[in-house]
């Protein structure tokens, strides 16, 4: 994998200059307060164990964790490959009209845990996992340009009692506010409990913070060529945005070669230029004309898998009274 260049030429690999770029305008498993998030990052960490996932998840991707390469413009070839990937990927995932008005999004999403059963020494059988449902959780955002209003809303258990836990991030270019509220109650969020509230929120808002970017013009990108994962050939893109809270992580998208949809993409931190993450999506259906996933499934970085995310009611569009975004 390519990190993509700082130059506005990079973003004429992607479409042709007669269209507006989809990238830019630069052409020419939660566990209370503590965070499912963190927990996922710490496991995106861990040492390789050598196994395999039984269930029927798609053929584990290569290791591919050494740091990557920053290309000069003249290493971006095939730009007529290249136009063809952005126009497809576009119109694939809702098309300019419906992603320039995608403004709010609402849905209800259930995390699914995937533990290892053990194994017998030395067995060569695939590892079994053992599925743990948690609580739903509900999920509220508000855009306009680069400013994000966040919140979601989880059922916790707390010293043996039930509570709602609230986690509100409000994005701004001059500032990011972090509030937390338990059964409604404004808490004090210290500056640990910030990050992990910023990461838990901002981990699940990033599955669709692509097709924001791409209505938004906040995405800058570059064609990286062929790859083979679970027996697809598919078509990479490199894509990082400018300025935001996502500004430090590379999104390197594999582009199904008939649907023209993201089926998986690679998350590296964009500083260290590392692997973090692989992330599988599937099960899309539209919605006010956008593709939305009805599944996603973490895998760490040695493809081992970690949790699955189960999508469902949608709400694209719909009015978010502002005080949901509010604490006094």
């Amino acid at each position: 994998m390519r990190l993509i260049p700082t130059l506005p030429l990079a973003l004429l690999a992607l479409l042709p200059v007669a269209t507006a770029s989809p990238w830019s305008a630069l052409e020419g498993s939660s566990t209370s307060c503590g965070g499912w998030a963190a927990a996922l990052g710490a496991a995106f960490g861990a040492p390789a164990t050598g196994v395999s996932s039984a269930r029927q998840e798609p053929a584990p991707a290569p290791k591919d964790d050494a740091p990557v390469k920053k290309p000069s413009v003249q290493d971006i070839s095939s730009k007529s490959k290249a136009d063809l990937l952005g126009e497809a990927l576009l119109e694939a995932h809702g098309g300019a009209e419906a992603l320039e008005k995608f403004t709010s999004l609402q849905f209800t999403v259930t995390p699914v845990e995937l533990r290892p059963l053990p194994q017998a020494p030395g067995s060569d059988e695939p590892v079994q996992y053992e599925e743990v449902r948690k609580a739903p959780i509900h999920f509220q955002s508000s855009f306009s340009g680069a400013d994000r209003s966040l919140r979601m809303d989880e059922d916790v258990e707390v010293n043996g009692r039930e509570h709602t836990t609230t986690k509100i991030v409000t994005i701004t270019e001059a500032v990011t506010e972090v509030y937390l509220l338990l059964d409604g109650q404004k808490r004090t969020v210290v500056a640990e409990s910030r990050d992990s509230i910023i990461a838990d929120i901002t981990t699940l808002a990033g599955q669709f913070d692509i097709l924001i970017g791409l209505g938004t013009r906040q995405l800058r990108g570059a064609y990286d060529g062929p790859a083979r994962r679970g027996g697809v050939e598919y078509e990479t893109v490199v894509a990082q945005f400018f300025g935001g809270i996502n500004s430090d992580k590379l999104y390197r998208l594999y582009l199904n070669p008939t649907t023209h949809l993201v089926d998986r993409y690679d998350l590296y931190d964009a500083n260290s230029q590392r692997l973090t993450s692989k992330l599988e999506i599937s099960g899309y259906a539209p919605y006010e004309g956008l593709q939305l996933p009805s599944t996603l499934l973490f895998r760490n970085r040695q493809s081992e898998p970690l949790m699955r995310w189960e999508f469902s009611d949608y709400l694209v569009n719909a009015e978010i009274d502002p005080e949901r975004f509010t604490v006094e």
